[in-house]
């Protein structure tokens, strides 16, 4: 019995965030199987050896020049066709233990950063035969009190940029999911 593909990529560019991590290798993992070629991303020392990555870049999201060169390194092969935005970090678990470093950092990290990574793919994204994709993981935290409140207000936020997205790229062929 043939084998029946509900998605195939055939080969389009595919950028996963957080790749390294168990949601990220699952994601690599399910998007090479579908044809994939996927740039998988991720902080110095993450394992990024899975045969499903094409290729491999390392850089903090919280650090606004190694995103825009990642940007640019992720366009050198070709626009992507989707962004799988995953990466995530949180430590401050309730509002006494949020700290102005640790909130910048949260925030940075899981908003300003995947912002600014998609705000500099944009342009190479628009208008592709077949369309593009952005997909940002969230947390039910962006829609409810559930701890992490620094984690949680980005999360809201990048809900908020996402719809932004959604509204002014559709018409240049791109999509924005949670």
């Amino acid at each position: 019995m043939a084998k029946s593909v509900v998605m195939d990529f055939e080969g389009r560019n595919v950028v996963v965030t957080g790749a390294g991590g168990g949601v990220g290798s699952a994601l690599v993992s399910c998007l090479g199987a579908l044809n994939a070629r996927v740039i998988g991303c991720d902080v110095e020392g993450a394992d990024l050896s899975s045969p499903a990555i094409a290729r491999a870049l390392y850089f903090d999201l919280a650090d606004d020049a190694s995103v825009e060169k990642a940007a640019k390194e992720i366009c050198e092969d070709g626009a992507p066709a989707a962004v799988i935005s995953n990466a995530g970090w949180t430590r401050a678990e309730t509002l006494a233990d949020v700290t102005p470093d640790n909130l910048a950092r949260e925030m940075d990290l899981n908003f300003r950063g995947a912002a600014l990574l998609s705000r500099a793919l944009i342009p190479a994204m628009r208008n592709q035969p077949g369309g593009a994709a952005f997909v940002f993981v969230s947390s039910v935290n962006a829609l409810a009190h559930f701890g992490n409140p620094a984690y949680s207000a980005a999360k809201a936020g990048l809900h908020a940029w996402m719809r932004a997205i959604a509204t002014e790229e559709g018409r240049n062929g791109i999509r924005a999911n949670m």
